[in-house]
């Protein structure tokens, strides 16, 4: 009896066990499949999210965008994101942009003087960086002197949507800026703004107002931004983006001496492109401007020059209450017959017009455009618009000792 208790006992211990077991496992077996059901879920979830389009995370610096199709991962550094990288400029004040200026035009100097590759190897260059514009700042009282684009390249201006009022942009005169000659044609090398010349690499204003600036040089392209743009050395041509820049009451004075061989061309943005350089501008407005120089004048191109179809881009720009006044008089081998609006070509075009057609397309618009004879005053159109003749009187007169024609009294 004793010994069937004990094997009673036995087999109760046994099945216990075993009961307590199989419950052990079907708690692993519904853990197991509640992580399996889970981990499905997020691989179901990951393939709708990336059938649906590229993933992509942005932090303040980069963006990483990883292909729907092939699950490749690259990585953008945003750059210019509104937020300062090192090396950029933070501009609040007109003393902080005149500094700028003068920084640049000091480095310029150091160049022209470097005697050793030591000295050549402490010159400053800005290249690539991002000016930001943190205030509206008055320029009155300061005179800003063009920056040579070998010194600060690959530039971004970022207004931020901020003005910079009464900017004068000066003509130094050959004692206060160095002559920095660069290319084998030194005539067309000089160019006056912001910038005088670029080589090369891009260069971007953007989110930038001007509210009345003003520009006077003797035989230079001229243009509030930029005066020349050129290829690099190696012949690779720069590109300049104008986006969100506006302007009003611009003044542009492309001076030249009657007997001086230079060709002025001005604008209220870009003076001259030239080579295998490419402009764009996007959402760019100018409201009341004064334009004067030799034979090429427009509103936002003075000259393109290029070698390529379309290098100058417009995408709704406007210009509203322009005078251009032409003094071609200084030779009678120009014939002018074709003034601009947006873009002038070369001089000796034939068609009139004051706009290219296929501008007209991109939402641009402008009004109020008037041409003139800066000598005479006469305003131009289809059956005036030729270069004077030497035996005429006007010409005679410029070439006896009227010099340039005085600015206007209220554009002095």
């Amino acid at each position: 009896m004793k010994k069937l208790l004990s094997m009673l006992l036995c087999a109760i211990l046994i099945l216990g066990t075993c009961t307590t077991l199989l419950a052990c496992n079907n708690d692993k077996q519904d853990e197991s499949t509640t992580a399996a059901g889970t981990k499905n879920d997020a691989q179901t979830t990951t393939s709708e999210a990336t059938t649906a389009g590229d993933e992509q995370t942005t932090t303040d610096d980069k963006t990483e965008t990883t292909d729907a199709a092939t699950g490749e991962t690259t990585e953008e550094t945003t750059g210019d994101n509104g937020q300062p990288q090192e090396g950029d400029i933070i501009i609040k004040t007109a003393e902080d942009f005149i500094n700028l200026n003068k920084r640049v035009i000091a480095q310029m100097a150091a160049w022209q003087n470097a005697e050793t590759d030591e000295d050549i190897k402490k010159v400053e260059f800005l290249d690539g960086i991002t000016i930001y514009f943190e205030n509206d700042i008055d320029m009155s009282g300061y005179e800003w002197i063009p920056m040579d684009g070998h010194f600060i390249q690959n530039v971004t201006f970022n207004g931020k949507g901020h003005t910079i009022k009464n900017l004068k942009i000066i003509d130094p005169g050959e004692d206060r800026i160095p002559d920095i000659e660069r290319g084998t044609d030194a005539a067309y090398d000089h160019g006056y703004g912001i910038i005088g010349n670029i080589y090369g690499g891009e260069t971007t204003f953007k989110d930038l107002k001007f509210d009345t600036a003003e520009l006077t040089a003797n035989n230079k392209h001229c243009a509030i931004l930029v005066g020349g743009v050129y290829p690099d050395d190696d012949n690779v041509g720069a590109v300049v983006n104008v986006e969100n820049v506006s302007m009003e009451d611009i003044t542009v004075n492309g001076r030249m001496p009657m007997d001086g061989a230079f060709t002025i061309r001005t604008a209220c943005y870009i003076a001259v492109l030239f080579g295998n350089s490419e402009a764009y501008f996007k959402d760019c407005n100018v409201t009341t401007a004064y334009l004067s120089g030799f034979h090429n004048l427009a509103v936002f191109v003075g000259y393109d020059g290029t070698t390529l179809m379309g290098a100058s881009n417009f995408e709704n720009c406007n210009a509203f209450d322009v005078t251009m006044e032409f003094s071609y008089c200084q030779s009678s081998s120009y014939t002018l017959k074709k003034p601009f609006c947006f873009v002038s070509v070369f001089y000796n075009s034939t068609q009139w017009t004051d706009n290219i057609d296929e501008v007209a397309e991109a939402g641009n618009t402008y009004g109020n455009i008037t041409f003139k004879d800066n000598i005479s005053g006469t305003t131009l159109t289809p059956d005036n618009f030729r270069s004077w003749s030497e035996d005429s009187e006007d010409f005679q007169a410029y070439k006896n000792g009227k010099g340039f024609k005085d600015i206007p009294e209220n554009r002095q």
